[in-house]
Parts: C-alpha cells; structure tokens; sequence
C-alpha cells in the first residue's frame, strides 16, 4: 500500500495511519457517480473495502476508483489531477460514522446502494453495487463493527452508540470532505465557527447536491424513483390555499401582479409590568383566574426585565400557575433537595471510578469544553474562574446525570446560559432548564426527528404564506430547509442579543397550548429576505451563509409582529388545513 503524503491528503486518514493495514472485506464493482444516478452513463467503478489497523485495532471504510488503484501502481503524480472525479479515493474512519441507509430492492426494483453519514451529518453519495451484495456486506461489517437497527426505519442502521447524542457532536465535526480529488478541511477552513449547529451546517454546505440529496435519504426525505435513487416527496401532500385570511390576502403570486410584496404586521404591545404582575395575583398569592390574561399579555409584550426571573418559573413549568405563595416555598424547598441528591450522584464519583465509567468521563469532558467557549464576552462568564463557568458546568453535568438517556450534546449550553444568567441561583436555573429541555429534547436525540418534523412543519407553512418562494426553494434543491438548522437547534439565540433573545423567548413560551411559534418567527425571517434570495437566484450555498450573515442583524420587533400577524391568520384557516402542517410524522 502506498504511504505518501500527497496520496493521503485526498482522503479522512493521514499516512502515519496506513501502517500494518489488514483487509476484513471487500467488494468489487462497487460504483458512484457524479450526478446520483446509478444507471449514469459516467458511474465510475471502484473497490468498496472494510480494512483494520492493526496497531490500534481501529477500522475505516475506503472506497477506492479503478483509475486511482492503476495510477497508484504507475505512481501518477495524483495532486495534479484535482479536477478529475475519475481519480478519486475516499476513506472514512468507523468511529466517524453515524449510520448506514440501505436500499435492497426486489428483482427488477432498481439498484442496490447504501449511503453512510458523518456525525457531523454528511452524507457521502450512494454506494452503487451493481452485482449486489449490500446483505454480503452488511454481515461482515456487523462482524467487525457494532450496528443497531433504528426503531423507525429497519432499513437504517446506526454505529456507535448512538444512544449517546454526544457522539454527533465531539471532534468527529472536524472531518475533512474529498470529492474529485479536491481536499477540504472543514476545521481549518471554518476554524471560526466553534459550536455543533455551525460546524455542522459548515460541513453540510460543502458538500455538493448529490450529497445533499443523499442526506434527504438519511433523514427520512422522500421515496424511490424507477432506478432505486431517493426523490423529494416533501411536498406531495402540500395543500396549496387560495382564500383570504383576516384581513389580508394569503402570501401567493396574486400579491405579487403589481411588482410588489407586502408583508403582515401585528402591533406589540407594552411588556408587562411589575404593578401589573403583583396585582395579578389573590391574597394567597394565586396567579390561576389571572393566567390566561397575563399568557397573552406576554405573548404580546413579553414581560419586564425586572420581573422576567419569576414570570419564567411559570413559563418554564417550574412553578404551577395554580399554586400559592406557601406553595411554591414548598416546592422549592423540596426542589433544592432534589437538585442536591442528583449532583451528589457525580460529584462522589471517585478519580478511579471515573476511569472505569467512560461515557461519564466523555460526557463530562465535552460539557468542560463546551463551558470554556459559551457567551465569554458577557460579565457573567468572563472571569475563567468564576462562578459562573462553574455553575454551568454543574448544571449541564447534573442534568446529564438527570437524563442521562438523553446525555449531553453541544447546544445544550447555549440554552442554559441565558437562564443561568438571569436567574443566577444554581437550584432555579436547573429546574428552569429542565422545563425547557422537556420541550426541547427532540432537537437533540439520536434520530433527531423532532428537528426533521419542525423542518417539514416549517417547508410546509412556507407553501401556504409564500407558494413562489416555495416553488424557488424546490427548483433550487434547498426545500429540506436545512439552512434554517442553527435557528431551529438553539431556538435562534445566536441570531439576537441577550436582551432581545430573552423577549423572544418569553413570547415563544406563552403560548403553552402550542410550542410552535418559533416556526412562524423564522418564517418572519425568511420572508423578509424573500427579495435577496429571488433576485439573486440563490442556491443552498448562499441560502446557508445569508441567514448565518443575519446573525445580530435581525429587528426583534419587527420579526415578532409580522410573526404574530402570520400564526393569528394561520389560527383562523380551516382544520384540514392546519393539520397538515401540524399532523407532521417524520418517516
């Protein structure tokens, strides 16, 4: 096997690791092909192998093109042929991989493919094997490496304990992509942008559209063609409306006859104050004949910075709107003992237990790492060795042990940072954050449905407020709205200041019957770009970096009453029509 720099630097494994290599499996006439397609007249053949390092007992995945094993024989100066997909090799290391989609039609069904995704979320194209022998292969590979059956999808396979979400976000993110012999190393390429949802979205937008459409598969996105590859089906039952709505005309082509396009706003009102917080309650400090009123007033408004840390233990379900003064002492009292005895459950793991407890150990040194870099420029968490930093640490480690099914994944800071910050009390801010991760928890478990659901959830509103938008999105193969991820993740707190991320929070939180109105705020957002991205013909690209750009530009006011204009009119349509927005179930 040739060991030179120049050969490894097109693939995921550096020359120091193809040492003492040992074959486990191969398989011949193994093809991909630019455009997707497996009866493409340009499908190039190539070797797909199982191979093991002997030194350190790891295993990767190569696949290797017929034209790049005979130039490695001639030793053909291969860093010259950066344009050719001809000459292509690629090697992915198995701790890399998240999962394994395959696709074994009946007889005459089509081709037999896999497609394997990073933890990072990319998705490389479609393994083709021409002469079968995806079962062949998947055997000898469950023989080496541990695979898992997905309880929603048998035809999806996942490697590495994928119970962990930390396993989708630790340093597997700074994988390199080669496609064509052209070498791209997300890590240095992007070194900037440090957190799970950016370095995955930065990954994601390097990879061309086959893999793009490789990873519509992965997620659940669509059916299968008449040769076996995956089309978009997102939209087939789409329902498009026609009517009006309120008291003005649904977001289509007819708004836009006159060269113009108007969107709907709602005024805000006035946050709620603290005179008006205190009167709300009865003599034995009782909020339950007042709630609804003060749901709606925030809704509106959004409340008093004065009076935010209380009105957000209702909000956030640590306290119950129906519960008295007397109460809620109680249930904090009680709460405090409670956060106690599951930090107790870490903090007395000994140095040596520790080291028998990996998971713990790898969970725990992610929530460190994560700590180090979260909001550092705000007073709260700039001292390295202050109280803060701690705190969050402690949080995020006794809620990792609190659930520990769930775990930890990156993201989870950013959601508990401006809580802390506001509450500021280790105790309330854990029970606050534990009300939120029970809304939460789908953005960050292993099949992450929930965020694929709240994707779909939002493709679809877009196709009732704004048909020619939609219709631009799908001719521009960007309809996944997977350029939307960093705000659905962390509920779009790095897109605003802290001041106006705690309003949009607050707002978002009153609406206790539905938790969907972060769906009509980023349907505000991308209605306001409308114009850009129709006038420059944007592709998934430049979609990704627009909305990235928009971060610390957005007008808080202005998004939330176009937003709240859009959820009250989308309220007033028929039944069947909301329903197939919100009766969303992820394949």
């Amino acid at each position: 096997m040739d060991k030179t720099k120049t050969v490894d630097q097109v693939g995921l494994i550096t020359s120091k690791d193809l040492t003492e290599i040992t074959s486990l499996f191969e398989k011949d006439n193994v093809v991909v092909s630019p455009s997707g397609m497996a009866k493409d007249k340009r499908v190039i053949p190539g070797v797909l192998s199982l191979l093991r390092q002997d030194s350190t007992g790891e295993c990767f995945l190569r696949w290797t093109s017929y034209k790049y094993r005979a130039e490695k024989e001639k030793q053909t100066n291969l860093a010259t042929r950066i344009s050719d997909f001809d000459s292509y090799e690629l090697k992915i290391p198995i701790k890399e991989l998240r999962s394994i989609k395959k696709y074994v039609p009946s007889i005459g069904g089509g081709t037999p493919y896999i497609i394997v995704q990073t933890n990072s979320g990319v998705a490389f194209p479609p393994f083709y094997f021409n002469e079968g022998g995806v079962k062949e292969f998947l055997r000898n590979f469950k023989e080496h490496v541990n695979l898992e059956k997905s309880p929603l999808d048998h035809n999806l396979l996942y490697l590495n304990d994928l119970t962990d979400p930390l396993t989708r976000s630790k340093n597997a993110l700074d994988v390199a992509i080669s496609f064509g012999g052209q070498y791209t190393n997300v890590t240095s390429a992007d070194n900037y942008l440090r957190d799970f949802s950016m370095k995955l979205l930065s990954t994601f937008s390097q990879v061309p559209k086959i893999g793009r459409r490789a990873v519509n598969v992965v997620m659940g996105n669509g059916g299968m063609n008449e040769i076996g590859y995956p089309e978009n089906t997102t939209n087939r039952n789409s329902k498009s409306v026609s009517s009006t709505l309120g008291n003005f005309e649904l977001l289509g082509e007819s708004r836009l006859e006159g060269g113009s396009f108007t969107l709907p706003t709602s005024e805000r009102s006035k946050p709620v104050s603290p005179s008006e917080w205190c009167v709300s309650f009865d003599s034995t400090g009782n909020l339950e004949a007042t709630h609804n009123y003060l749901l709606q007033r925030i809704f509106s408004g959004g409340a008093d910075p004065s009076i935010r840390a209380e009105v957000w233990k209702f909000l956030l379900r640590y306290y119950p709107w129906n519960s008295t003064l007397e109460e809620r002492n109680k249930i904090r009292s009680a709460k405090a003992l409670e956060y106690a005895l599951y930090k107790k459950q870490w903090t007395s793991i000994t140095p040596e237990q520790e080291s028998h407890h990996s998971k713990f150990r790898h969970r725990k040194q992610q929530i460190e790492k994560d700590v180090w870099r979260t909001d550092r420029e705000h007073p709260f968490f700039k001292d390295k060795r202050g109280v803060g930093l701690q705190r969050l640490s402690d949080i995020l480690t006794t809620y990792c042990t609190f659930n520990f099914d769930l775990g930890y994944a990156q993201g989870m800071n950013d959601l508990l940072a401006p809580i802390l910050i506001l509450m500021e009390d280790e105790v309330d801010t854990f029970w606050c954050f534990k009300g939120l991760m029970d809304e939460m928890a789908g953005n960050f478990d292993k099949d992450q449905i929930g965020l694929h659901k709240q994707f779909i959830e939002l493709e679809r509103l877009l196709n009732i407020f704004d048909p020619q938008l939609h219709a631009y999105l799908k001719s521009a193969d960007s309809l996944n709205m997977y350029f939307c991820f960093r705000w659905l993740l962390i509920n779009f707190k790095r897109e605003f200041s802290l001041p106006d991320i705690q309003v949009l929070w607050e707002v978002c939180w009153s609406l206790q019957s539905s938790r969907k109105f972060h769906l009509f705020i980023a349907l505000s957002i991308l209605l306001s770009q409308r114009e850009t991205i129709l006038s420059q013909n944007m592709n998934f690209d430049d979609l990704l970096r627009l909305m990235n750009d928009l971060a610390g530009k957005i007008d808080l006011d202005k998004t939330l009453q176009i937003a709240q204009s859009l959820y009250r009119n989308f309220e007033n349509l028929d039944n069947d029509v909301k329903s197939n927005v919100t009766d969303v179930k992820p394949k």
